[in-house]
């Protein structure tokens, strides 16, 4: 069919972090019957990224693919944008499609909605679905203008309820310099890189809502971390998160970065993300309380850096890549939503360290040799230690790892020969932690069932729903990955 859309490829402003597969880079979306094609890509270019924290890469056009060859499955497509190539959009169906009756989707708006210096706006009962955003720039909907120097609070009085934000190739929801924000029931799921993100969210109520399954187009370029989560927060200031799911997303469960205040996570639940839990650059506090993170592929179930004031209770964090990091460094917050409360008369960088952090009526567990219970891999070794020394408060905890030895006692390990790894007593002596060392008895965590038998704290198993779609997308993501 004709294709009159110039997308172009579009990296993000992430230099030398950003996804280097060109693949990543663009925003096509083809949907049979509410099922995402595989994107083909029919013009090859090589993509040369900056070797700097900011900024785009360049792209040299090399050749085209015939669609005969490229389109090897069914589901499959691809473009061909440039005039020499014929603007045509090329698509090899399912045998089992019917084209008298199959719903074709194909998205063309890099934006739904967008809203600017408003007050007093109700969504509900709205999909925003299909949005060709391009990376690091718009979402299906967005309240600001995330580059807009006007001082102060310019959309106040939000609310949100039951509204889907799905399938967008960046991300659903961006809410920036906002004030007065309640989102409820409400789902942030299958986006190509993010659920929602936040820039200055004052006074804040998130209450039942879904960021599952998100980043299967940063996925392309193997690209999980950097920028991007299932939901991300800068400069939040007194939010309250209850009742909160990140699934299967092939990134992070819920990131909150720089200058974050008065942070409460009440009934968080995170099922094999990349991590789960990040906090970074921010004074708090921060309460976790009655939550369950496991699962987690390539970090932490929490990852503390330079996250002050920090509390975790009546949670369990199980079965991650380790259970949790803590990453002291020097590094510094812009204070920019004191800044635009008035606050403060100009944005300054204000420094930040490491703790203190306090773990209370929780089960740390590992479940294979390999995952430790407290780690961390870069940093401040003295910034490490004076936090697990002198602020530090543990009571009536309960830790287990198939390997005793599962506490670090330098930041450094394993990349430093001979660093210190503890067992209990070890720990014990080294940070009073008086925790008790436990096994538990989990009923079937290979099926994400973490029904607890012997210990008195929160347990959880993945609904069988939630299950199937996890197998689903995960099948979708391998098919979407196909040579």
């Amino acid at each position: 069919m004709p294709w009159n859309y110039d997308f172009g490829n579009k990296g993000g402003p992430y230099g030398k972090y950003g996804p280097k597969n060109v693949a990543a880079h663009r925003r096509e979306l083809l949907f049979v019957n509410g099922r995402l094609q595989q994107q083909v890509l029919l013009e090859k270019y090589n993509y040369t990224y900056p070797d700097s924290f900011r900024g785009t890469g360049s792209y040299e056009y090399l050749d085209f693919v015939t669609p005969e060859s490229a389109l090897r499955y069914p589901g499959s497509f691809g473009v061909a944008e440039r005039y020499e190539n014929g603007n045509y959009l090329y698509f090899l169906p399912d045998s089992n499609v019917n084209f008298k009756s199959a719903t074709i989707e194909i998205g063309v708006h890099p934006f739904l909605m967008r809203f600017y210096q408003v007050h007093d706006i109700v969504l509900r009962n709205i999909a925003f679905q299909h949005s060709v955003g391009a990376l690091g720039e718009t979402a299906g909907v967005i309240f600001g203008e995330e580059w807009n120097n006007q001082r102060g609070m310019i959309n106040r009085n939000i609310l949100i309820d039951r509204c889907r934000f799905e399938w967008n190739n960046y991300q659903g929801l961006y809410l920036y310099k906002t004030e007065n924000v309640t989102v409820k029931n409400s789902t942030f799921n299958y986006n190509g890189f993010m659920g929602v993100s936040s820039d200055n969210m004052v006074n804040g109520l998130w209450i039942g809502n879904s960021t599952n399954f998100n980043n299967w187009r940063g996925h392309l370029s193997d690209w999980r971390g950097w920028a991007i989560a299932a939901s991300k927060h800068h400069h939040a200031r007194d939010v309250l998160l209850a009742n909160q799911q990140a699934i299967g997303n092939l990134t992070g469960g819920m990131w909150f970065d720089h200058e974050n205040q008065n942070i409460i996570i009440d009934d968080f639940v995170a099922v094999k993300n990349s991590l789960g839990l990040f906090l970074e650059v921010s004074p708090g506090p921060f309460l976790l309380k009655n939550s369950f993170i496991s699962n987690s592929t390539q970090d932490a179930g929490i990852n503390l850096s330079n996250a002050q004031n920090v509390t975790i209770q009546d949670s369990v964090i199980a079965n991650n890549f380790h259970q949790l990091s803590a990453v002291g460094a020097r590094r510094y917050y812009s204070n920019s939503t004191a800044y635009h409360l008035g606050e403060v008369q100009q944005i300054a960088n204000v420094p930040v360290g490491l703790g203190p952090l306090k773990i209370v009526n929780s089960l740390l567990s590992s479940l294979a040799t390999n995952q430790k219970l407290f780690f961390a891999n870069t940093g401040n070794n003295k910034m490490y230690a004076s936090v697990f020394q002198n602020h530090y408060q543990s009571n009536n905890n309960t830790y287990w790892a198939p390997q005793p030895k599962s506490f670090l006692l330098e930041p450094d390990y394993p990349s430093t020969s001979g660093a210190m790894v503890a067992d209990l007593k070890g720990w014990n002596s080294y940070t009073g932690d008086t925790a008790q060392w436990k096994q538990p008895n989990f009923y079937s965590p290979a099926s994400y069932d973490y029904t607890l038998s012997n210990i008195e704290v929160r347990s959880y198993s993945l609904p069988e729903e939630l299950a199937a779609k996890l197998e689903n997308f995960e099948n979708l993501v391998s098919q979407l990955t196909r040579k």
